[in-house]
């Protein structure tokens, strides 16, 4: 072999070195989540929603399938709003509602870019969306309302916003909060930029509310503006045999 190809060989590693090493440095300094750069924020968004919020999400999903596939109706008693309610007290241990909450605590750790009071990570929200989920059904309602909260705070009209209120009051009616839960609905149900889709679960939770509190011929109102919205019509057929209970009760009530 020549010099001169020699000297070219030995120049091309030198650049393949410089190259991989200028790589390595722009990594890390992609990886820093206290940088508010281009560069940074598309590292964090991108592995939090293609690595860790995709595990969590599908953990969360099976969760969700397990609760339904095993509750029961009991029609003897008031039916909740959905088989949530009651099917998750047995399930609050389950690996995969832990496997969702693990998920979801990593994605906030390792990809928060809180930075000067703003989160500069868009897809953080749905990571403190599965947190709390997942802490719902864990029966965990003060760290799940924790989760909300954040969201209510730091991503006001995003878009797991209006989510994250269905889910606090759904957690303020689990710690037995009903007059918050009703004011918390009153409020998103007089937001203007609520996507109609919300509307009929947010009316059912308003009815089971009421309902709690005795104020039935209230919440006949409210369970019927929830059928009325309502497009699904397995849902809507639920609502409508809940209706006809707060009736009954509604009935007993002034007897």
């Amino acid at each position: 072999m020549n010099n001169s190809l020699h000297r070219n060989i030995i120049s091309a590693n030198n650049i393949s070195k410089i190259i991989l090493f200028i790589m390595v440095i722009g990594l890390n300094f992609s990886c820093s989540s206290s940088k508010d750069k281009f560069i940074n924020r598309s590292y964090h968004n991108t592995t939090t929603v293609f690595n860790v919020m995709y595990n969590g999400n599908n953990s969360l999903d099976k969760a969700e399938e397990i609760i339904v596939t095993n509750y029961t109706d009991d029609f003897r008693e008031i039916l909740p709003i959905s088989p949530f309610e009651t099917g998750m007290r047995a399930m609050k241990s389950n690996s995969h509602l832990k496997k969702a909450s693990e998920k979801a605590s990593k994605a906030i750790q390792k990809h928060s870019m809180n930075i000067g009071g703003n989160e500069r990570n868009s897809h953080m929200d749905e990571a403190y969306l599965l947190l709390g989920k997942a802490r719902f059904y864990q029966t965990k309602f003060i760290p799940a309302l924790e989760a909300f909260n954040y969201i209510k705070i730091n991503f006001r009209g995003g878009k797991a916003y209006y989510q994250a209120l269905i889910w606090s009051a759904r957690s303020q009616i689990e710690l037995e909060n009903y007059a918050l839960a009703v004011s918390e609905i009153d409020d998103v149900l007089n937001n203007p930029n609520l996507e109609e889709k919300y509307r009929p679960q947010l009316y059912a939770y308003y009815s089971d509310a009421l309902l709690q509190q005795k104020k039935y011929s209230l919440a006949v109102k409210m369970m019927k503006d929830a059928i009325r919205l309502e497009k699904d019509d397995r849902v809507k057929t639920r609502y409508t045999y809940i209706l006809a209970q707060i009736y009954r009760l509604d009935e007993e009530f002034y007897q």
